[in-house]
């Protein structure tokens, strides 16, 4: 993991033996700090009082393990990772088209499936049911609980359709229908008021607090800030 710095007479943290090859997207969950190990097509948990990793997820490049244990599961080339306070967690399975689902239940097996994708790529119009939504190489994951009237929602970036989009979740679910934040579904540059005419390229992250949603629209260097109806950059 780089090179880290500790405490001048500590002893050199365990994480120091762990091979990670390319991380990327990051959340803080349940005492671990998750991380999308892009290139080893896993998910690693990082222990943040013992200081150990583990694999969470994935065990070779691939596309599998829906309904059964998430360590025997494939990836396929992981973005993204978000935390979700009542259900698990979330993955961008950007190599798959699909975004993953982890149920994390107390004194329960978790189970992972697929939420979102996985069906080939392409660009699902809004009210799409999650489990029949095409999706093109989706990254960044973000959750916000209080989002657009719902008990939680889960927002991403469909990057290689240069859009975000929202599905609002009730509290004892994992799938939804799902919506459009901004973008028009082709790559470009353009800017108005209208968050459905307003045109990205490359999107790759995103971040969500309450009813607002940032998006960091990579290739036209800028972020985009949507606040309900309006939108600011």
């Amino acid at each position: 993991m780089g090179a880290p710095v500790w405490m001048q007479g500590r002893a050199p943290p365990r994480y120091m033996t762990t091979t990670l090859h390319e991380p990327m997207g990051m959340a803080v969950c349940r005492g671990e700090l998750l991380i999308a190990d892009y290139r080893n097509a896993r998910i690693r948990a990082y222990n943040l009082e013992t200081g150990i990793i583990t694999t969470k997820v994935g065990s070779v490049v691939g596309y599998s393990g829906d309904g059964g244990a998430p360590s025997q599961a494939k990836l396929n080339g992981p973005t993204g990772v978000a935390c979700d306070s009542l259900r698990g967690y979330w993955i961008a399975d950007t190599g798959n088209s699909a975004i993953r689902g982890v149920l994390v239940v107390p004194g329960q097996s978790d189970v992972i499936s697929t939420v979102i994708g996985g069906l080939g790529q392409g660009l699902a119009p809004a009210g799409t049911w999650t489990t029949a939504a095409q999706l093109r190489r989706p990254m960044q994951i973000a959750m916000s609980n209080t989002e657009w009237g719902a008990p939680r929602s889960l927002t991403f970036v469909d990057t290689g359709s240069a859009i975000a989009r929202f599905v609002p979740l009730g509290t004892r679910v994992m799938e939804g229908a799902v919506q459009h934040v901004i973008g028009t579904g082709e790559q470009g540059y353009r800017q108005n008021a209208a968050k459905t005419n307003l045109a990205l390229d490359n999107p790759e992250g995103i971040a969500a607090h309450h009813s607002t949603v940032f998006v960091s629209d990579t290739v036209n260097h800028r972020i985009v800030m949507v606040i309900c109806q309006r939108v600011i950059s």
